[in-house]
Parts: C-alpha cells; structure tokens; sequence
C-alpha cells in the first residue's frame, strides 16, 4: 500500500537543538554503534573509540525522558610505540567497571613486585556488545563549545565521567519490532 505524502506540508524547517545542562544523569545505553579504529593522536598514540548512545531515564529526569547522549569511550592501544600506562586508560576502565563488564584478572611484574592486575580488552575487537547494551549508567556531562565547518558556534554536552548506577535495571533494546 502506497505511504500519502504532501509535499506542500513537508517542511524543512531545522528543528532548534538545545544541549543537556551540565549535571549528573541516569541512563541506559540503547546503543553500541560501530567504533572507529586505528586512529592516531597528534601525541603520538593509537586508539580506539567504542560508540555509544545513551537514554536519559524519564523516571529520574521525566523533564528529559527520551533525551539522548553521545559518547565516545577511547582506548589507548599504544603511545608512540611502547604499551599504554594505566592513566591513559583510567577513563576506559571506568567505564568497563561502572558497566560491571567482565575483566580478566592477572599476576604482572610492575616495578619488582608481582601483583594481581586486571587485563583490560586490547581494542574495540574484544569488546562485545551484549556486554554493553541496556545496561544502566550513570553519567556526568560538561558542555563542549566548537564551531563548525561553516564559521557557526555549536554546543555538545559531553561525557566527563562514567560511574556505576547501582539500583538501575537494564533495559531491552532488541529491535525485533522493525516492520522488515
């Protein structure tokens, strides 16, 4: 059956975007989208980025229900050459650890003394989604001001910190509901 459309009613007004308010936000992530691979920092590192999107939850925000967040997780790889420090994947980990994604555990040599370490996945390949989508999470977002390739100011809120959400409940994000 054909869809009706009329174009006179059609509009190609832009909705007028308003960035979240700095703060803390309960979320669940109803998304892990491709991540991008391989990418070079001007400081000399290799990365990964996971992509995620985030669900404000409308019982603890009702004002925001529906409202979505963008964020990226990096993961350091290498930095000019040599293994990642564990500062430059303090963020990475935080997320794994609010997300409760299982992480392998280890005895490793640091400094002339053995001690248990956790082995955090080595890139985007070894992560995997069922680990990640639904589960609830607990952000704080800062607003990040650029300008675009047109000279215009725009506003992002951003992710500063992931922390565990400890009575959240994941949520269903199958998308068996599609009509194809």
């Amino acid at each position: 059956m054909p869809i009706p459309f009329n174009p006179k009613e059609a509009t190609t007004e832009k909705k007028d975007f308003k960035p979240i308010v700095d703060g803390k936000y309960f979320t669940n992530i109803i998304e892990y989208g491709e991540p991008k691979v391989d990418i070079s920092t001007k400081k000399g590192a290799m990365c990964d980025i996971l992509k995620i999107t985030l669900q404000i939850d409308g019982e603890k925000h009702p004002e925001l229900d529906g409202r979505r967040i963008w964020a990226d997780v990096w993961i350091t790889k290498e930095v000019n050459g040599k293994n990642p420090s564990s500062n430059d994947n303090l963020k990475f980990y935080k997320f794994l650890e609010a997300i409760e994604y299982p992480l392998e555990q280890e005895e490793a040599e640091i400094n002339g003394t053995t001690k248990m370490v956790k082995m955090l996945p080595q890139g985007a390949k070894e992560i995997f989604s069922e680990y990640i989508t639904g589960k609830p999470l607990m952000v704080t977002t800062y607003t990040d001001n650029w300008t675009d390739k047109d000279g215009n100011p725009k506003q992002t809120a951003k992710v500063k910190y992931f922390e565990e959400w400890k009575s959240g409940k994941a949520v269903d994000v199958t998308e068996d509901d599609l009509p194809f």
